[in-house]
C-alpha cells in the first residue's frame, strides 16, 4: 500500500501546483470530494474559469494517477497451476527470503 499512497501524493502535487498557478479560489467551505465542485461557483451562480480550472485539476489528477498506477510493476507468483497471482509486498519479501 506504500505506493499507492505515493502516487496519491505525486498526482494531488501536481494537481495542487495547478490551482495555485491559476489563482483558484473558493468562495465557500462544505462537501468533500466531488461535492467540492459546488464551492468554486460563485455566490451569484456564475461559472468562472475558477470553477473550470478547478474541474479541470480534478480530471487532471484522476488521470495522472491512474497513468501512473498502471505503468507500475505489480509483483506476480505463479500458482501450483501455473495462473500468476497478484500478491503484496509483505508476501513478496517473505517468497524472496524462502528462495
Amino acid at each position: 500500500m506504500k505506493k499507492p499512497f505515493i502516487i496519491a501524493l505525486i498526482s494531488s502535487a501536481i494537481g495542487g501546483a495547478y490551482t495555485g498557478f491559476f489563482d483558484v479560489v473558493v468562495y465557500r467551505i462544505g462537501g468533500f470530494g466531488i461535492f467540492t465542485l459546488t464551492n468554486y461557483i460563485t455566490d451569484d451562480g456564475q461559472l468562472t474559469m475558477n470553477f473550470w480550472h478547478r474541474l479541470i485539476s480534478f480530471v487532471l489528477v484522476t488521470v495522472i494517477a491512474f497513468t501512473i498506477q498502471m505503468f507500475m510493476k505489480t509483483p506476480q507468483l505463479e500458482t501450483m497451476n501455473g495462473e500468476k497471482q497478484t500478491i503484496n509486498h509483505e508476501e513478496s519479501e517473505k517468497v524472496e527470503n524462502k528462495i
